[in-house]
């Protein structure tokens, strides 16, 4: 809802401004850099890293949030997510990134949404699903639809079609979105009902709601 990149900080920080949050839950699509990690594995970002090294986060709350979910029956390490300005389209660009670190997956806005509510005192809890894994490459669309203000996916999409074996990619990454899509709602709804029952921060009295997610695209573009 906040959309791709640095804008979702100052539109994460006007929400939180406009009607103060007990807690903060962030869905996310992601692209694989850890190469055990597959399409539909879940992550909870205990740290975002942006640019030469600025982190935000809270491992420790990540960390319980993790084992909740384990306890659950879904597997969701907690891990470092890391955050980019452009998206990763190769194999090539996701093995520099996880070079000399440790990050799990990869997006383009977690950072700026993390940091707005830290800013604010609002815990926040990301999770992030696993769309394209780290020897995956993406269509080449997936980089103007970052780049776009207006967020036309579809209009990139067709656009797209034009090109050979594109509409056989665009299947496969449409699948893996849908999954990924049903793997954040699953893992939202156990996260928020813990935090109504006072097991995670937000107040025991926080009744949980149907989680939102928007149609993003993967690989550093929620």
């Amino acid at each position: 809802m906040v959309g791709i990149g640095r804008a979702a900080g100052p539109r994460t920080a006007a929400m939180l401004d406009a009607e103060p949050k007990a807690v903060l839950v962030s869905l996310g699509f992601a692209g694989g850099l850890d190469p055990a990690l597959r399409p539909g594995d879940l992550v909870v970002a205990g740290t975002y890293r942006h640019g030469d090294g600025e982190t935000v986060g809270d491992a420790n709350l990540a960390a319980r949030v993790s084992i909740l979910l384990v306890c659950l029956g879904i597997a969701a390490p907690a891990g470092v997510v890391l955050t980019t300005d452009e998206p990763l389209l190769t194999p090539d660009s996701k093995q520099r990134a996880r070079a000399g670190g440790d990050h799990l997956v990869v997006d383009m806005e977690g950072y700026w949404i993390a940091g707005a509510a830290q800013a604010r005192g609002v815990p926040h809890i990301g999770l992030h699903c696993v769309v394209d894994d780290a020897d995956v490459a993406l269509p080449d669309f997936v980089s103007r639809v970052a780049t776009d203000p207006h967020r036309r996916e579809w209009i990139h999409a067709l656009g797209a079609l034009r090109s050979v074996g594109a509409a056989r990619d665009l299947s496969i990454l449409a699948r893996r979105a849908r999954t990924a899509g049903w793997v954040l709602r699953e893992a939202a709804w156990a996260v928020l009902e813990a935090v109504a029952d006072g097991a995670l921060p937000g107040g025991a009295h926080v009744a949980p709601e149907s989680p939102s997610t928007s149609t993003m695209p993967p690989s550093g573009d929620r």
